[in-house]
């Protein structure tokens, strides 16, 4: 795990968590009070009392606008308090539940970075693939990451996602097989999303080497390819020479 990278990452949580919202006051009494209670409990470090208030905020047709406002918030303090732990050395078991509760309603991007660092660092490739390409996602996302990244910063999450990518096709499990990522799309126009995306905040991603691995199915002697972005070519019987002689770039691992 890069050093300089979580460091950056610790930096931007604890930012991120001291900031508190406020309710307008045109707001109803009733909502105002819940939004209080809600920063009083995030200032407290109190994240449990601070998830029934969000619970409370999402049902309600007054606070309801204010939702990603303190999901973000309590994002940052599951990072934050996350963070605090990696950097004292503690191991992963003591800081998980903290990591993946900051990550799960992908508000922001420094939570699914953070994941993919600790995901990488115990070889879970897959999972950190999956969680680099979700902040590529929330980096796009001018709603839920209104300041784009430096250029360096969303060029690292690329470069990293590429990496793990290739690692999860290239490193045989305990079962002797080989990993392949799902490819993320972007849901908001269908496209492909993560590392395959076409453009991320105006800068545009490099060709990514994209592993190949051809297989002979047993029970009918076809062949089919499949690439780590999840799509199958089938051929028939003699695919698998088809491919070695019009696709050599395919045979990078031997069948």
């Amino acid at each position: 795990m890069t050093q300089a990278r979580l460091s950056k990452l610790l930096t931007l949580g604890g930012v991120l968590c001291g900031v508190a919202f406020c309710v307008p006051a045109s707001a109803a009494t009733d909502c105002k009070k819940t939004i209080d209670r809600f920063n009083l409990a995030v200032d407290a470090g109190l994240e449990n009392d601070a998830q029934v208030e969000i619970d409370k905020i999402a049902v309600s047709a007054e606070c309801g606008q204010f939702q990603l406002a303190a999901q973000r918030r309590l994002a940052a303090l599951r990072l934050s308090a996350a963070q605090i732990l990696m950097a004292r050395g503690r191991p992963v078991a003591d800081y998980d539940r903290l990591l993946v509760t900051a990550e799960m309603p992908e508000v922001i991007w420094q939570a699914s970075a953070t994941l993919g660092e600790v995901r990488f660092g115990e070889r879970r490739f897959v999972d950190a693939a999956q969680a680099y390409d979700r902040a590529i996602e929330i980096v796009k996302n001018e709603t839920l990451t209104p300041t784009s990244p430096e250029k360096f910063e969303i060029e690292g999450l690329m470069a990293r996602s590429a990496q793990a990518r290739l690692l999860a096709a290239n490193v045989m499990r305990a079962d002797g097989q080989t990993r392949f990522v799902q490819t993320a799309h972007d849901h908001r126009d269908g496209t492909l999303g993560g590392v395959f995306s076409r453009s991320v905040r105006g800068i545009t991603p490099q060709a990514v080497p994209i592993p190949i691995t051809l297989t002979r199915s047993r029970r009918t002697g076809d062949c089919a390819k499949r690439t780590a972005s999840g799509s199958h070519q089938a051929g028939g019987p003699h695919g698998c020479a088809w491919f070695r002689r019009n696709q050599p770039e395919a045979f990078g691992r031997s069948l």
